[in-house]
């Protein structure tokens, strides 16, 4: 998993296409990152999932300017002018495909998944507020069961029909609930009525039950804990 992660990296690159090189790079935190402004006056705009938008020198790549958002950057950037000044403006959150299939990638990266419209022009005082967000608590919320050939079986029913909204490795990238601390995910009752049921198909978790036997599901139940003690072990061994 770590392995994973420090391989999914990105970087921003002025290509010649003359030369059909590269005039310049500059590495990144992480991958899928904000789409870019080029202006007239040299400058190019970029925001990152880590929450910098910077500017940068067209020609050379230096950085001239970078202001934390504090909240993740995936959009382009624009720009406009009114009474003579010129602003840049940028939406920040969170969402994608990317975001739901791969928050294995990206897990304590983005400061805040909130969306919000930031505005800069020469001069501007205003201060982005901290993200005002409740702590989650990474606590499973039962006892990881199963045995080897139950979590096996859980982790293909996993891949086929959870993996691209909740993600790799049963980690959210918070576009959705992280399975693995969900209170739902400590009851088998409720999962099923979830997951067979389709008791959260008004908030767009329909049911699966046409695909999947109340075995199966137990069986992705059974995985997701393992997965939630596993991640649990991991950041007690880190510490």
């Amino acid at each position: 998993l770590k392995a994973a992660r420090a391989s999914l990296k990105g970087r921003l690159i002025a290509w010649d296409p003359i030369k059909q090189e590269a005039r310049w790079s500059v590495d990144q935190k992480a991958t899928w990152n904000g789409g870019i402004l080029s202006t007239a006056g040299g400058v190019i705009f970029q925001g990152q999932l880590d929450g910098d938008f910077t500017a940068y020198d067209a020609a050379t790549g230096e950085q001239l300017w970078s202001q934390n958002v504090k909240s993740g950057v995936a959009s382009g950037p624009g720009t406009y002018e009114i009474d003579g000044e010129q602003y840049v403006t940028v939406t920040t959150g969170w969402g994608s495909v990317f975001g739901l299939g791969t928050g294995f990638a990206v897990d304590g990266v983005i400061p805040g998944k909130v969306g919000k419209v930031v505005t800069f022009k020469l001069g501007g005082t205003v201060t982005i507020p901290d993200p005002d967000f409740p702590k989650r608590e990474t606590k499973p919320q039962a006892e990881a069961f199963g045995d080897e050939e139950m979590i096996l079986a859980g982790v293909e029913h996993y891949a086929r029909n959870c993996l691209v909204c909740h993600g790799a490795f049963a980690i959210s990238s918070g576009v959705l609930p992280d399975l693995r601390w969900s209170a739902i995910t400590g009851n088998e009752d409720a999962w099923r009525g979830v997951v067979i049921d389709g008791n959260l198909s008004s908030n767009g978790m329909g049911s699966f039950g046409s695909v999947l036997t109340p075995e199966d599901a137990e069986a992705i139940r059974a995985y997701v804990l393992n997965r939630a003690h596993a991640a649990v072990d991991e950041t007690d061994g880190a510490q």
